[in-house]
């Protein structure tokens, strides 16, 4: 607290300071805080990674008051979120928090001796009970929501006027922790969006090829059944079948050999066109956000389906692909993405390569191999123009492009990059030489790493 004293020169002085001048400690002197400062000091100046903050702010407060149970909740209409804990057990953020949320009202500092009391406490679960009788809240507006700090200690009256002013001085922390994960939160979602933006555009730039490769067993498709609408009158006729030859009838010995080998086509064209549709739905689709089993081989194989009208014009695709090859745990639709960018750069880059602008065809070679026990290798080489040296060091940099204005973002391949490294926690590298052709080499794991304990939970607020 400041004050201006009568010779105009401001002074500060403790909140806890005393009438007669002197000092009241903020918290008894037997209790040690200075370890719990000292962490949540070092927390806010070197930590940078939104969820181990939350999370080690909220071992310091259940440190400080132990024991404790501490929950760090962004409140928001319809529901909450759980940004941070440190509980006894994680079942309880199974189960719905509203009551006790909305029970401790919006209250700057909220110091609660039973919660017992509360309206909601009669028919609260097992679990919540468990979670204390008595709370500290301090609670913090923000602009869109609240973000509230709890700490719960099992018995009634357990928090003091000391505790109160020692939660209120580390309170701050625990908001921070809210404030982090909500704008980690906010730019994890627009990567999300980013990353289906720059999926649906390299899908808009291959749009022409894909409705071509669809068009052209449509065709044989229609030919073949237009045949069959044709000849089986002809062969269903008794009179022609028994071939009276100058009925003007087709032979019946041709049909019955060409009817089958047309719905042989027919079948075939609907295949390859399934094959296309699935390949651009596995594509264009946002996907779960889980992992799970990922045949790498057939993905690799629907995206040269999907570019091979632009691939056929420009190189010959080797597909050198291990059959022994074990499905991974993976975000597949994101890594159908870091196909799809690899292919279409390849592609971009033969089209401009000498080779092809002097008539000859490139080739694009795509491997996979299983060499390790707990990853895979897959490479993705062309033959375009290549990537000069002082380039090579910025080709994962976002917005940095080579392209001329209008035909590239610079995103593609830093999106790669970050599904492959920060989402799947694999390795990518690349060689390449000028004028000769470009390999991306890609590690992955077989087994998703596990994710950090994330306790995040949005439900819906109950009525009142």
């Amino acid at each position: 607290m400041a004050r201006r004293s009568s010779k105009g020169v401001v002074e500060f002085r403790p909140a806890s300071a005393l009438n007669d001048g002197s000092i009241r400690p903020l918290w008894p002197a037997a209790r040690d805080t200075s370890g719990t400062l000292a962490n949540l000091l070092r927390l806010f100046t070197e930590e940078t990674d939104a969820e181990t903050f939350a999370q080690g702010a909220a071992r310091e407060f259940a440190a400080a008051f132990a024991p404790a149970s501490v929950l760090f909740i962004r409140r928001k209409s319809p529901g909450y979120q759980v940004e941070g804990a440190r509980l006894a057990s994680e079942n309880v953020l199974k189960e719905d928090l509203s009551g006790l949320i909305a029970a401790v009202g919006s209250k700057g500092l909220n110091r609660i001796d039973d919660l017992a009391e509360r309206a909601f406490w009669k028919t609260a679960g097992e679990e919540i009970r468990e979670l204390g009788r008595s709370a500290l809240v301090s609670t913090k507006k923000l602009a869109d929501g609240e973000s509230m700090v709890f700490c719960l200690k099992g018995t009634p009256g357990a928090f003091d006027r000391d505790d109160e002013e020692l939660f209120e001085t580390i309170a701050h922390a625990g908001h921070e922790a809210v404030q982090r994960q909500a704008a980690a939160r906010a730019a994890r979602q627009q990567a999300v969006r980013t990353r289906q933006h720059q999926k649906l555009e390299a899908l808009g730039t291959l749009a022409s090829g894909i409705a071509h490769e669809i068009n052209t067993p449509v065709q044989f498709v229609g030919d073949n059944l237009r045949f069959l609408e044709n000849s089986l009158p002809a062969l269903l006729n008794e009179k022609a079948v028994d071939g009276a030859s100058g009925g003007g009838g087709e032979d019946p010995d041709y049909l019955r050999k060409e009817i089958p080998a047309a719905i042989s086509e027919a079948i075939a064209g609907i295949d390859q066109i399934g094959r296309i549709v699935a390949s651009m739905r596995g594509l264009s689709h946002p996907g779960s956000g889980v992992a799970a089993p990922c045949n790498v081989n057939e993905a690799l194989e629907g995206t040269t389906i999907i570019c091979r009208n632009d691939i056929k014009h420009v190189a010959d695709v080797i597909l050198d692909l291990d059959p022994a090859l074990p499905e991974i745990e993976a975000y597949s639709n994101e890594l159908g993405q870091v196909w799809l960018n690899l292919v279409v750069n390849a592609v971009q880059a033969l089209k401009v390569s000498r080779q092809v602008r002097g008539g000859e065809r490139g080739f694009i070679a795509i491997r996979t191999r299983h060499e390790q026990p707990h990853e895979i290798m897959i490479e993705i080489e062309d033959s375009g123009v290549g990537i000069t040296a002082e380039n090579l060091e910025r080709i994962f940099d976002p917005f940095f492009t080579t392209k001329d204005v209008g035909e590239g973002t610079g995103q593609g391949l830093a999106i790669v990059h970050d599904i492959v490294v920060t989402k799947h926690g694999g390795r990518i590298d690349v060689i390449s030489r000028p004028g000769e052709g470009t390999c991306f080499t890609i590690i992955l794991p077989t087994k998703a790493e596990a994710g950090r304990s994330c306790v995040q939970r949005l439900v819906p607020s109950c009525a009142s």
